[in-house]
């Protein structure tokens, strides 16, 4: 028999907001979580909260604020399911790109800013679920990445399990670290990440690796590898590795022989700050392009179906006549969990709509995250994935 979710259990993800302030997460929260836990008619509401590094000192420093927040969480009857600690810098810069994987897991930086996490949710429990993920970069940037940083990441990834353990016999709280597959990282397929959770991480020889750090399966990252979804899945349900969270996210697909034409409808997405990474399937072969630009385009082979990590709405199958979505490979995975017996976090992750939409004011784009909520509460509907 399948698992199954509540309706306030399907979250978004805050990083499509910008704030780095306490005072500005509770802005955000006044201005959209609460108007949108309106419109889905909810009692209480679980939130997937994005929490960057200044944010998290701020926490850490001003037990009064928190006090305010804590009321708000209480009266509202808010709930943190999950954390993305992805960014752990700013996220809404002119110009994030490969800023976005900094620090690393090779960095001390990293490690901290994860305990500091660990630390807040020990320290204000009652704000937190009793099971709580957070995802966080797959090591990092493959270019420049080595043998010796590989290591480090490794004996930092090995020290935090052993301490998540420590916390579930003190606090209570059973927090799973799962590392965020991507494409062009270290860790971008699902057989790499099965491979370093097995060779690397020794997960077989580990009980708290095993049951303390996991996989973020962003659907929108792994259909731009061309995966087949329901074996990627199986692949780590096989391998005893915890699938934690799935960040349920569309990504953009063409054919190449239409490249010239998706060069002019895609003029308005070039404008972005972030990476977006473009694999085009051919014949056997994944050729990778780094990022989407006009020039990249223009020297795509002319066969193939190519896939862009632009997270696009995801109640969307296609965009223009000439631009699809990977809308299919969010579908089986709905398929797929309406066999199993697992229960991962599911967060809605379109932190794009600055790009989508420029013009939408806070109701509007409320209206555009409920659509989305919507639209994946009637697919787990449809599949008797929801109760409630």
């Amino acid at each position: 028999m399948s698992m199954s979710w509540l309706p306030h259990e399907i979250v978004y993800c805050s990083n499509v907001h910008p704030y780095s302030t306490l005072d500005g997460l509770r802005e955000q929260l006044i201005k959209h979580v609460l108007p949108i836990k309106q419109k889905r008619n909810l009692n209480s509401m679980a939130l997937g909260l994005w929490l960057n590094q200044a944010l998290v000192n701020e926490i850490l420093a001003n037990p009064e604020k928190m006090l305010t927040l804590t009321k708000l969480f209480e009266q509202e009857k808010l709930i943190i399911l999950t954390l993305n600690a992805f960014p752990q810098e700013t996220f809404h810069a002119e110009q994030v790109k490969a800023n976005v994987y900094l620090p690393d897991w090779s960095d001390n930086a990293r490690f901290n800013y994860t305990k500091q996490l660990v630390k807040i949710i020990c320290q204000y429990s009652s704000l937190f679920n009793n099971e709580v993920s957070i995802s966080t970069v797959p090591l990092g940037y493959k270019r420049g990445w080595c043998a010796d940083k590989h290591a480090i990441a490794c004996n930092h990834l090995s020290s935090l399990s052993k301490l998540l353990a420590e916390v579930k016999k003190s606090a209570a709280k059973h927090v799973t670290v799962c590392l965020e597959m991507e494409p062009d990282c270290v860790l971008e397929s699902s057989q790499e990440m099965v491979a370093f959770f097995q060779n690397d991480l020794m997960i077989a020889k580990y009980p708290e690796i095993r049951r303390h750090l996991g996989v973020c399966f962003d659907i929108c990252h792994q259909a731009v590898m061309h995966e087949n979804i329901n074996d990627s899945l199986t692949l780590f349900e096989k391998s005893g590795i915890t699938i934690g969270k799935i960040q349920v996210s569309n990504a953009l697909q063409f054919n190449n022989s239409d490249r010239h034409v998706v060069l002019t409808e895609l003029e308005p997405y070039m404008h972005s700050p972030y990476l977006h990474q473009i694999k085009t399937q051919l014949h056997n072969r994944i050729l990778s392009t780094d990022d989407l630009s006009p020039l990249t385009l223009t020297r795509l082979t002319e066969q193939g179906v190519s896939r862009v990590h632009f997270h696009v709405p995801i109640n969307r199958q296609k965009l223009t006549d000439t631009i699809t979505t990977t809308q299919k490979s969010i579908l089986a995975t709905l398929d797929y969990l309406e066999l199993a017996k697992i229960k991962p976090n599911l967060e809605v992750e379109t932190y794009t709509w600055a790009l989508i939409d420029g013009d939408a004011d806070s109701e509007q784009l409320n209206q555009h995250l409920v659509s989305e909520l919507t639209w994946l509460t009637e697919q787990l509907a449809h599949r008797n994935l929801l109760v409630g």
